[in-house]
């Protein structure tokens, strides 16, 4: 009797690590809210092989567009304050989806189109930062 199961090697792990730590200092006078992750969208704040797979462009725009997710989802709103109720009421599953929710989502979403247009052809591959939480931004150095 043969079987149809398949045996997939699993994929192989990164040849190299390459980070963007979150940024803990909030300037004076800044509208930041520092209870939200920030990751400094600055060259300075970018590994040097990072940049030489991929244009400083690309990478502080993947920066700012997983910072601006981050702060839309922490935006205090009527629907948040309405969820906030149905969760004291255990209503909000079955009612909404959170805006944390739809930023992970979306976040996945971006993560995904990222790699499959910028970073794997370049061989590298962008973490989702929610795997690590929101402690840092990685690239796998995968070839």
């Amino acid at each position: 009797m043969t079987s149809n199961i398949q045996m997939t090697s699993p994929p192989a792990p990164p040849v190299e690590l390459l980070l963007i730590s979150r940024e803990y200092n909030v300037p004076n006078g800044s509208s930041r809210n520092p209870e939200v992750a920030f990751f400094a969208p600055i060259v300075e704040s970018i590994p040097p092989k990072l940049i030489e797979r991929a244009s400083a462009e690309a990478v502080i725009h993947t920066i700012c567009t997983i910072n601006e997710l981050l702060a839309d989802a922490a935006k205090v709103t009527n629907r948040s304050i309405a969820q906030a109720v149905g969760a004291l009421l255990c209503l909000t599953d079955l009612i909404f989806v959170s805006e944390y929710d739809k930023m992970l989502e979306a976040l996945q979403q971006f993560v995904e189109t990222q790699n499959s247009t910028v970073y794997e052809p370049r061989g590298l591959r962008l973490r989702n930062p929610h795997q690590v939480s929101f402690l840092r931004i990685e690239f796998e150095v995968i070839r």
